[in-house]
């Protein structure tokens, strides 16, 4: 049976949440960590700001590369999906109980980001496509 476009979009759509919940192990999954600053005593974490913005920036790139073949909405459903399920199951395991607080953060976070980066994406191919014609 041949693969239709139909089929293709399905497998990307699966390899990208695939690509976003390995994003999301690879630059904060694996980090449990908190610091502790001595002078103040202020604890914070576990991540830190260098690891989220390179996590936005695969997230980002991932989103404007998938946009070459999937639409704009899919895209953001599942990126955003994807890594807001992925950070709940390792953040819900918080004894505070405040992990759906931060779940909520990152849904709308990540959404927001994939709807730029989205957006931006569609410019950069606009601009492409005026260049190469």
């Amino acid at each position: 049976m041949p693969v239709g476009p139909t089929d293709r979009r399905r497998l990307l759509g699966l390899l990208l949440v695939a690509a976003t919940v390995l994003t999301w192990w690879v630059f904060l999954g694996r980090d449990t960590t908190y610091q502790r600053d001595p002078g103040s005593g202020v604890t914070s974490g576990p991540y830190e700001q260098p690891q989220i913005l390179a996590c936005a920036a695969v997230l980002a790139l991932l989103a404007i590369g998938a946009g070459w073949r999937l639409r704009r909405t899919a895209i953001v459903v599942l990126v955003t999906g994807a890594f807001t399920l992925a950070w709940s199951a390792e953040a819900s395991s918080d004894e505070t109980g405040l992990w759906l607080v931060g779940a909520i953060g990152v849904l709308v976070g990540c959404g927001a980001g994939m709807v730029l980066a989205t957006w931006l994406g569609d410019g950069l191919r606009s601009l492409l496509a005026r260049r190469s014609a």
